[in-house]
């Protein structure tokens, strides 16, 4: 035999198995298997939930004196401010001097809060509204 003809007899080995293997599948109603999904996304880490803040109340506020640090009332309120703000005073010529006043603010989800004043981290001002009693 020469070497074209086992070629040859090699191409046609080949193109019928490779036709048998169609036929079979179509025969047979299989199909080559899907794509594997692609992973799904990592969610993100939930964070937790920080507790609810306590209320402030008219009676801690009632208790607050006057040049009380402003550590000690955070530490005796059992909280941070919500928020702060400040007012500046420029005083009165011969009278007073200027002064910085640091207002910070316990604010309850009702809407009721109490408004501290801190000169020189030091409390100077007191003031609530509509705080519930206990």
């Amino acid at each position: 035999m020469s070497d074209s003809m086992k070629v040859n007899n090699r191409k046609s080995f080949v193109s019928a198995a490779v036709l048998s293997c169609i036929a079979l599948l179509f025969v047979t109603g299989c199909s080559p298997s899907p794509a594997p999904p692609p992973p799904l996304p990592e969610s993100a880490p939930v964070a937790p939930v920080p507790p609810p803040r306590p209320l402030v109340t008219q009676a801690q506020f009632e208790k607050l004196l006057y040049d009380t640090p402003y550590a000690d009332v955070v530490e005796f309120l059992g909280m941070e401010p919500s928020r702060q703000e400040s007012t500046y005073n420029e005083g009165v010529d011969g009278y007073t001097r200027p002064s910085l006043v640091a207002w910070y603010i316990w604010e309850n989800p009702d809407g009721s809060f109490m408004r501290l004043g801190f000169t020189k981290k030091v409390l100077t001002e007191k003031q609530s509204d509509g705080l519930p009693a206990r």
